[in-house]
């Protein structure tokens, strides 16, 4: 009797912390990627104070020597502005290279723009798609990362994981440093 209750006991114990193991994978939403009308967007609501001169300052300062990042307007209420041909860095997520999907060492293009609300700001990068100069074509991250004519995301691991290095990167771009 004893042994029954301790695995009942066990048992009701692993249920209860699986509720709180996050699933990866979700059809319409990886990361602060979503998929709104057949396109996929990466939307960011942060909640500290933003300053537009102070934060196209910031992504300038992250440029790559080709001035990748580019800022086209740059008003009371926010930003908008242009990546052309910003190289990703995935190196620092760990993995290995035969482990990366190759789209992710080509380089990536978009657009972005920051609003300003009440408390704090809302980035949304739209656009995304990546030069592939060895096919001499345009891969965009929906032709990518879709399936079920272009409604939800793959289940594929690499798929996952290649959106999740993705999300890293413009979480490095956009996301103030803090220092001490």
């Amino acid at each position: 009797m004893k042994k029954l209750f301790l695995f009942v006991l066990v048992l009701s114990v692993g249920q209860a912390m699986a509720q709180f193991v996050s699933n990866p994978y979700s059809p319409t939403r990886i990361g602060d990627f979503i998929i709104q009308n057949g396109k996929i967007y990466y939307i960011k609501q942060v909640g500290m104070p933003f300053s537009p001169e102070n934060y196209a300052g910031m992504l300038l300062k992250k440029n790559t020597p080709n001035e990748a990042i580019k800022v086209n307007m740059n008003v009371k209420e926010g930003l908008k502005g242009t990546f052309t041909n910003y190289p990703l860095d995935w190196a620092s997520t760990g993995f290995k290279l035969r482990k990366i999907e190759s789209f992710l060492l080509m380089p990536f293009n978009a657009t972005f723009e920051i609003e300003k609300q009440t408390h704090g700001y809302v980035l949304k990068v739209t656009n995304i798609w990546f030069n592939d100069s060895n096919e001499k074509r345009n891969l965009t991250l929906e032709d990518i990362v879709l399936s079920k004519g272009g409604n939800v995301f793959s289940k594929e691991k690499q798929e996952i994981r290649s959106l999740s290095i993705l999300n890293m990167n413009l979480n490095e771009v956009f996301m103030p440093q803090m220092t001490f």
